[in-house]
């Protein structure tokens, strides 16, 4: 059982954001300490899902991952605007602009132990995105997130990503505390939980890029699999492989 692998499916998103009002598709599940952790678990579950990413590269386990060498924090995390151009961030911290992509560096991971590979992981801004189109989408979560909880740029680049509380002394986000939240996400939406494990986001990411057509080595690229083909695809293919990642936040699956 702790092997299992069931996947995350797209459609259960809506059904947890349902749940929890409207203010869920503007990254809001209510004030205080569990408005914050059901914020923080609920961008996790996007960004592992997008970018078909296991748990233990986005939050701290007690048995030691890579990801733990070198763990993402707030500086990982960059917008950009139209034709390439950084943007910035206000005196507080919220990210400013107009953006169409982000890219966060992908942490130290099973088959990149020493991160030496320079990966990173870009989430396209789906067009509406204000106006609460694509919901499912990474890119817009994360601004949300930061829009609602930033942290100034001193210390940006030693906050945790993903943290505990909300306070920026707070530690990582752990696993248990992460498996509570989503439990009782997924409690709301009616979702039997106790299926789901570690990979259900890479394994539900994965048959999504399947629904929409993506070709055996367009999900090795994205999902970064052991072998040297994904490699040459990721190199010359790039642009295409974004279009994938925008389309995994619209709309269903053509059959």
């Amino acid at each position: 059982k702790k092997r299992q692998k069931t996947p995350w499916e797209f459609q259960s998103f809506d059904r947890v954001r349902d749940a929890h009002g409207q203010g869920a598709s503007q990254g809001s599940f209510g004030p205080g300490a569990k408005g914050f952790e059901k914020a923080t678990t609920y961008t996790v579950m996007l960004l592992a899902f997008e970018h078909l990413l296991r748990l233990n590269e986005l939050v701290r386990t007690q048995t030691g991952t890579a990801a733990d060498k070198d763990p993402l924090q707030y500086a990982d995390v960059r917008f950009f605007g139209r034709g390439g151009r950084l943007l910035g961030w206000q005196q507080n911290g919220q990210p400013v602009g107009d953006p169409v992509v982000m890219v966060v560096r992908m942490p130290p991971s099973k088959m990149d132990q020493m991160g030496a590979s320079e990966v990173t992981l870009r989430s396209p801004f789906p067009r509406g995105w204000e106006r609460g189109e694509a919901p499912n989408a990474a890119g817009p979560a994360m601004w949300r997130y930061m829009t609602r909880f930033p942290v100034t740029r001193g210390r940006a680049g030693i906050t945790p990503l993903f943290r505990v509380h909300q306070t920026l002394q707070s530690a990582r986000l752990t696993k248990s505390v992460y498996t509570r939240v989503f439990n009782e996400l997924c409690r709301k939406a009616d979702i039997q939980y106790s299926q789901y494990g570690i990979h259900c986001f890479r394994v539900g990411g994965m048959n999504r890029l399947m629904d929409l057509g993506a070709t055996a080595p367009q999900i090795c690229a994205m999902g970064r699999w052991q072998g040297d083909c994904w490699q040459l695809y990721a190199r010359r293919e790039r642009s295409r492989l974004e279009g994938l990642t925008l389309e995994m936040s619209q709309g269903q699956a053509s059959a």
